[in-house]
């Protein structure tokens, strides 16, 4: 049966307990678990306890809350993507494809948080973005306050944490799915990441207004 329009892709775990936040969170404990100590974990504030509470803005069923359809995830000010991505590839041959120049990829890589902070992200792709142009994708993410589509460097800390802590990978190869991201080339193309298989997450640049294959996510950040 099709997802509701709306709808994340992925199925939200439904139980309606207070465990589920848990779950579906990824702190310091999961990351000095996984790859060493990563230093303070940041408070989460009442806001962010509030908002992962709250009824999920891209479901159609006010049942389902933010904390199942979404990922907690700490950002750590002393990771940045190349030293993540060795760690992790090291531990379990996933790796990231830059599909892109190495001057766009190191203008990407160049990243890295000043402080830790939370980043709450859809666990896939919202199904309403897929095939819309890039300008109405973030027409659609901005109607819905406080949220953005992700930068490069948040949906890969966020991919790469979900595939440790639960083997599940966003935006796979089954069948192929890719999101638009925060950042755009020269010429304004966004670059996109997804295609999660086997061997890694792939970095490409999306040179198509639209695309069936390609839609977005959404994060906040506390």
């Amino acid at each position: 049966m099709a997802a509701p329009i709306g709808l994340v892709r992925i199925v939200p775990l439904g139980s309606g307990s207070d465990s589920d936040t848990d779950q579906q969170c990824f702190g310091k404990a999961e990351w000095n678990k996984h790859i060493g100590d990563v230093g303070e974990e940041p408070r989460r504030t009442d806001e962010l306890e509030s908002f992962l509470q709250s009824p999920c803005p891209f479901s159609n069923d006010p049942s389902i809350l933010v904390k199942h359809t979404h990922f907690l995830v700490m950002i750590p000010e002393t990771l940045t993507v190349d030293n993540v991505t060795a760690l992790v590839k090291q531990l379990t041959g996933i790796g990231i494809h830059f599909e892109i120049s190495d001057f766009e990829k190191e203008g990407i890589k160049r990243g890295r948080a000043t402080s830790s902070y939370w980043a709450v992200m859809t666990r896939d792709e919202i199904l309403e973005t897929r095939g819309l142009s890039y300008e109405k994708q973030w027409q659609f993410i901005e109607r819905h306050e406080g949220y953005l589509i992700p930068s490069i460097v948040h949906a890969i800390f966020c991919m790469l944490a979900k595939s440790l802590s639960s083997k599940v990978r966003q935006v796979s190869d089954l069948p192929i799915t890719y999101i638009n991201c925060d950042e755009t080339s020269e010429k304004g193309h966004p670059y996109a990441i997804g295609n999660f298989g086997s061997e890694g997450l792939r970095v490409i640049k999306n040179i198509f207004d639209k695309n069936d294959k390609i839609g977005t996510a959404a994060i906040r950040l506390f």
